[in-house]
């Protein structure tokens, strides 16, 4: 049986409601789940969550494993405004390493991002020593090259950076950030690629939380999604892993002391 019901059921209804499969039934005694359609359960633990009585419990998603919490969300609407607002994109860096600890922490907010049908299926690769990330960014400056010889429309922007590049003699793919976070996407999946974006969009308000600067490596990504099988050799990715989204890690070598402005809000209502 996948889920388990105790007396103290009320049978408010809201574990029916709110799960995404609408699997769960309803009846006079308590909810329940027909043989039949348990292998159509994500596993996402909505049902166990949203019980007021804790009397609902799922074989996959457990009630003792589920944190409790007294106020959801736990930070207020300004605090919350004010560190999605301190997310930068920061391009200077110490040469500081940071504790592999602390990446692991970012990495493991991260892994709580959505997925498409609680697949739950990104990987976390994390890019720490010096070596490969400066042969990762020499890998992406060649493709860089190649492309924008090419003539091609889209790599035009391309050559003012290499040129750029060129004389300030400085690294345009990771800024010369430490350590370079990759979440991997299962090709497989029609929601890899986006489960990895989100899980990156976690991974970067975390980091801003602990003080570790971040920044989305665009220039990589294009690379990577350029070359999968290269990328895939140099960083024995496992079968059917794709980079899906890749962020610079590392210590800001200034600190921002103040939130800039942005666009005026653009929003309709129909």
């Amino acid at each position: 049986m996948l889920i388990h019901v105790s007396d103290r059921c009320i049978r408010c209804g809201r574990c029916k409601a709110v799960c995404p499969t609408s699997i769960i039934e309803m009846t006079d005694s308590k909810p329940f789940i027909e043989e039949r359609d348990e292998g159509r359960c994500i596993v996402c633990g909505h049902c166990v969550a949203v019980c007021p009585e804790e009397a609902l419990d799922h074989r996959l998603a457990p009630l003792k494993e589920q944190t409790k919490m007294k106020k959801i969300p736990a930070a207020g609407p300004k605090k919350t405004r004010t560190l999605l607002r301190s997310v930068r994109s920061v391009r200077v860096y110490k040469k500081d390493e940071v504790d592999r600890k602390i990446v692991t922490r970012i990495a493991d907010t991260a892994r709580f991002a959505p997925t498409g049908l609680n697949s739950q299926n990104v990987i976390f690769l994390a890019v720490m020593e010096r070596e490969t990330v400066q042969e990762l960014s020499r890998r992406t400056m060649e493709w860089m090259r190649k492309a924008s010889a090419s003539g091609a429309e889209w790599s035009m922007p391309y050559g003012k950076l290499l040129s750029e590049e060129k004389n300030a003699k400085r690294d345009p793919v990771f800024r010369g950030a430490p350590h370079v976070l990759i979440a991997l996407a299962d090709s497989s999946s029609p929601y890899g690629t986006d489960n990895a974006c989100m899980a990156m969009v976690y991974a970067r308000i975390q980091a801003t939380a602990m003080d570790i600067g971040t920044c989305r490596a665009g220039f990589f990504e294009q690379y990577a999604r350029a070359e999968p099988r290269e990328v895939a050799a140099l960083l024995r990715l496992p079968e059917k892993r794709i980079v899906g989204a890749a962020v610079m890690l590392g210590y800001a070598k200034y600190t921002y002391r103040r939130l800039p402005d942005r666009d005026p809000l653009r929003i309709e209502f129909i």
